[in-house]
């Protein structure tokens, strides 16, 4: 499994380090991607994001993950989804499972083009009613909308919910 986070986020934030826990118990591979280093927020975001794939391509490149994987997870968040989006358009990587979490209106494009499973909440700021209505019409994407959750798919409040 890959992880990538969002943004200026580590692997560590709620929900991609209960997916990663889940994933360690049941004894799969876990590669979390970090941008710490990488990551110049005074670039143009194409330019940065360009930037950022070809980093992680190297690490992909690196862990030789194409031969030594069968079955490929990607799971990724926010900018998460445009870098791994972009790297699988880019790249045969035999994806097992592509999941998702709170999508940005530019990944959108890349979504569409994969099969897999998108969570995002009815509060996400980054995306409207009609980018939600478009996810759940795209062919082969799964979507699950949580009630009220915002970009970090929690609700507020209403920790039953989270």
């Amino acid at each position: 499994m890959v992880v990538f986070p969002g943004g200026n986020n580590l692997c560590d934030r709620p929900i991609l380090h209960y997916i990663r826990k889940v994933a360690l118990i049941k004894a799969y591979d876990v590669l979390c991607i970090s941008y710490k280093n990488i990551n110049d927020l005074n670039k143009y975001m194409d330019e940065n994001l360009e930037y950022l794939v070809s980093e992680v391509e190297k690490a992909l490149y690196k862990v030789n993950i194409n031969n030594n994987y069968k079955r490929i997870i990607f799971v990724s968040k926010s900018l998460g989804n445009l870098i791994s989006g972009s790297i699988k358009d880019k790249n045969d990587y035999s994806i097992y499972k592509h999941v998702f979490i709170s999508p940005t209106p530019k990944a959108l494009e890349h979504i569409s083009r994969n099969e897999g499973l998108v969570i995002t909440g009815t509060n996400d700021k980054y995306l409207d009613d009609r980018d939600r209505e478009y996810l759940q019409g795209i062919n082969n994407i799964e979507v699950m909308i949580v009630d009220g959750a915002g970009h970090s798919l929690e609700t507020e409040f209403d920790i039953d919910e989270t």
